[in-house]
């Protein structure tokens, strides 16, 4: 793929320095090859110089990406219509967001829950980065000041098992990846290394991982890369045993395992963003872009049954926002004109915008009430 990326401001290429220098001085003094998912890790989450964890704009117009929160408060409105149906069976329970951005799904969720008179216990926001977490505080401050004291701020997930909804929007695309690749019949755990002080790819070998990855092809290419997940069963383990009862919904952008690990998607999905370029260079502005890999759901639900939880619905973003109302929201008091509206819908619902390539999934734990959202469309055979 041909990088076309705009030129970076300066104190973005010296950031982006920093990273590496730490790189150099965390790992690279001690090693000489890191596995990619260590890699990611830092570049990402490292406090202070990952992408994450520092003052670079993200989100938005002027950050690298938008994210459907980002694009229109219909988004939040209808996960707070399913969040109101469980809330309603459910008393005395809470909402618990991982990674909240910039905080606009929360602050859209609680107003549109105030106005049904159906507001959670409390509003738990998991997010490791302390600059997002300013963030989120001050959009929560300008848009529902007063629903600041129902709002907290976890660093883990509270230690005594709640009732609980649990809210993944683009959470596990972001996940360090673990990336391996077949080579005329032999896996190789991708790694990064320096040389001649450009970080680059290099091959490790690891038995352990290729007894993981070999039961996902029916026959093994010869020539394959891809990417795993391995952070998904410790965050399955972690619901385990924080959530009583409740409903978990978990939407990105990915596929099925077999549509994953088809044989014609030979590269993999690992890609990066910067200034709303996509590209595939994850060594391009460490610490300045976004890196990111699509999910595989089946691998979700495989660890959910293993954790106590139920796949209680799988369909398409489009399918599920129109099951929580979408086209009957009221836009009579809203900024919204009719057009605006439209395109909203549009680029929510559409097949070659978020429509179809985002999905949606959704876990219960001693919950059985058919959620809406799951209402228009069941794809749980595929999985």
């Amino acid at each position: 793929m041909t990088i076309t990326l705009p030129t970076p401001p300066a104190e973005a290429i010296d950031h982006s320095q920093a990273v590496i220098e730490g790189l150099r001085r965390e790992y690279f003094s001690q090693q000489n090859i890191i596995p990619f998912s260590d890699y990611m890790n830092y570049v990402l989450y490292q406090p202070g110089l990952g992408y994450y964890a520092s003052g670079h704009q993200k989100f938005g117009d002027r950050g690298d990406f938008i994210t459907a929160p980002e694009l229109s408060p219909l988004f939040g409105r209808c996960l707070a219509n399913q969040c109101q149906q469980v809330l309603s069976e459910l008393p005395k329970s809470s909402i618990i967001e991982f990674g909240a951005g910039s905080g606009k799904l929360a602050s859209e969720i609680l107003l549109t829950l105030e106005k049904q008179q159906c507001l959670p216990t409390q509003y738990y926001i998991l997010e490791v980065s302390s600059e997002l977490q300013r963030r989120q505080q001050e959009t929560l401050k300008q848009a529902c000041p007063h629903l600041l004291a129902s709002v907290s701020w976890l660093n883990q997930l509270p230690q005594e098992p709640i009732n609980a909804i649990v809210i993944a929007n683009e959470v596990f695309d972001a996940m360090p990846a673990t990336v391996f690749s077949i080579e005329d019949d032999v896996l190789f755990e991708k790694g990064v290394g320096l040389q001649e002080g450009q970080l680059c790819w290099k091959n490790i070998t690891n038995p352990i991982l290729e007894e993981t990855v070999k039961p996902l092809f029916q026959q093994w290419p010869k020539r394959y890369q891809s990417e795993l997940n391995q952070w998904i069963d410790p965050w399955m383990h972690s619901l385990q045993h924080c959530i009583r009862r409740g409903v978990v919904l978990i939407i990105d952008y990915g596929f099925t395992g077999a549509e994953y690990y088809h044989p014609q998607r030979s590269q993999g999905t690992l890609m990066c963003h910067y200034r709303h370029h996509a590209h595939d260079n994850p060594f391009y502005y460490p610490g300045v872009q976004d890196i990111t890999a699509h999910v595989d759901f089946t691998h979700i639900a495989i660890a959910a049954s293993q954790h106590q939880w139920q796949v209680a619905g799988f369909c398409n973003q489009a399918h599920f926002l129109l099951g929580c109302g979408l086209v009957e929201l009221d836009k009579a008091d809203d900024f919204l004109s009719q057009t605006v509206y439209n395109q909203h819908i549009k680029k929510l619902t559409h097949p070659h915008e978020m429509g179809e390539l985002f999905k949606v999934m959704v876990l219960t734990k001693q919950y059985e009430t058919p959620l809406m959202g799951c209402a228009l469309q069941d794809w749980r055979r595929k999985l």
